[in-house]
C-alpha cells in the first residue's frame, strides 16, 4: 500500500538481505461502527527502531494490540520473520517471539523481580518449577541483566522500586521469554527526564543486539534520538510510512500527525501582576502521610492568575 500522501517507502540498506522482523500488510480493524484502523501497512527490520507516532485515538495502540493477539483483525495479513502468524492471543505472541511493554506495567506489586520473572517464564510455570531454585533464578536473571544492559536487582520487592526500575524489570521480563520482536507503548510518558535518557540507551543496546523495535510515543526529540524509521498514524490511515525522520521537519511530521499546519506557540504573555489577589494560598499546611509519617509540615504558598507554580 502506497502512504496516503503518495510518498513512497523508504527503509535502511538491509531491506532484501534480512527478512522482516514484522512484515503488517492491510491491517483493518472496527469497533462497532468505529473503523480503529483501515488497510495499515508496517514492517519492522531486525536492528532497527521504528517510531510509530500520531494523535491520541490515531490507532498506534490499537496495531500493537493487533499484533500480540489482544485484539482479533477484521481484515489483513500478519507475518513473523517471514512466517504468516494468527496471535489470537498474547501467549500466541510470545511463542512467535513478540514481547509487549504496556503503559500500566504488569507487574505484581508485593512480589519481587525474580518472583514477577518466574510468573512469565515457561520453565518455571512447569510441573518441575522447583528445579531452577531460587538462586539459579537469580543467576539467570543476572546474566540477561548484564546481557541487555538492564540493571535489576533480583530480590528487590517491586512496590519499592522508582517507575524507571520497575520499566526494566518488565522489558528483562518480555526479553527473557524469547522476544526477537519489542514493543513499547510510550514507554516514556511517566519517566523523568533522567530515566527517559537511560531508557533511550537501553533502547539503542536492544538494537545493537539485532532486536526489531517498535516504540510509540509523541515526543519527536525522540524519533529523533533513537529511531531509524518512523511511520505517522492519522485517524487509523498511515499517512507517512517508514520514513528516516532527518526527511522530514518537524513542523512536517506535526503537520502529517494533525492533518493541518499547527502555528507555532508564542512566548511572549502579559505579566502577571504581583498585587493581583491569590487564586490559591497555603498558610502553614501540614499534613500526616501513610503509617503516620510527616508528608506536609507547615507549607506556605500563593498562587497568581496566569501563574505557573
Amino acid at each position: 500500500m502506497s502512504p496516503a500522501d503518495g510518498t513512497s517507502l523508504r527503509a535502511p540498506s538491509r531491506v532484501g538481505l534480512e527478512p522482516a522482523l514484522l512484515d503488517v500488510r492491510s491491517l483493518t480493524k472496527r469497533f462497532g461502527a468505529v473503523a480503529a484502523l483501515t488497510d495499515v501497512d508496517l514492517t519492522v527490520l531486525p536492528g532497527e527502531v521504528h517510531a510509530l507516532v500520531g494523535e491520541n485515538g490515531a490507532g498506534k495502540s490499537t496495531l500493537l494490540k493487533l499484533v500480540y493477539g489482544v485484539h482479533a483483525p477484521d481484515e489483513g495479513r500478519i507475518a513473523v520473520a517471514g512466517t504468516v502468524v494468527r496471535t489470537s492471543s498474547p501467549v500466541g505472541a510470545r511463542a512467535a517471539g513478540i514481547g509487549m511493554v504496556f503503559q500500566d506495567l504488569r507487574l505484581v506489586p508485593a512480589l519481587t523481580v525474580a518472583e514477577n520473572i518466574a510468573l512469565a517464564l515457561p520453565a518455571v510455570r512447569r510441573a518441575d518449577r522447583h528445579a531452577l531454585g531460587r538462586r539459579g533464578l537469580a543467576r539467570r536473571i543476572a546474566a540477561a541483566s548484564a546481557e541487555h544492559g538492564l540493571a535489576v536487582d533480583p530480590a528487590a520487592v517491586v512496590r519499592h522500586l522508582s517507575i524507571g526500575e520497575r520499566q526494566r524489570v518488565e522489558i528483562l521480563k518480555v526479553l527473557m521469554t524469547g522476544a526477537r520482536l519489542l514493543f513499547l507503548d510510550e514507554p516514556t510518558s511517566v519517566l523523568a527526564p533522567q530515566e527517559v535518557d537511560a531508557l533511550l540507551a537501553v533502547v539503542r543496546h536492544l538494537r545493537d543486539q539485532g532486536l526489531g523495535i517498535v516504540l510509540v510515543t509523541h515526543k519527536l526529540p525522540e524519533v529523533r534520538a533513537v529511531a531509524d524509521r518512523v511511520t505517522v498514524l492519522r485517524a487509523g490511515r498511515v499517512v507517512l510510512s517508514g520514513l528516516a525522520p532527518g526527511s522530514r521537519t518537524d513542523d512536517e511530521l506535526v503537520t502529517a500527525m494533525v492533518g493541518h499546519r499547527v502555528p507555532a506557540l508564542s512566548a511572549a504573555r502579559p505579566p502577571v501582576r504581583r498585587d493581583a489577589a491569590a487564586v490559591l494560598a497555603l498558610r502553614g499546611v501540614s499534613a500526616l502521610g501513610d503509617r503516620g509519617h510527616v508528608a506536609l509540615r507547615e507549607v506556605d504558598a500563593e498562587l497568581r492568575a496566569g501563574e505557573v507554580l
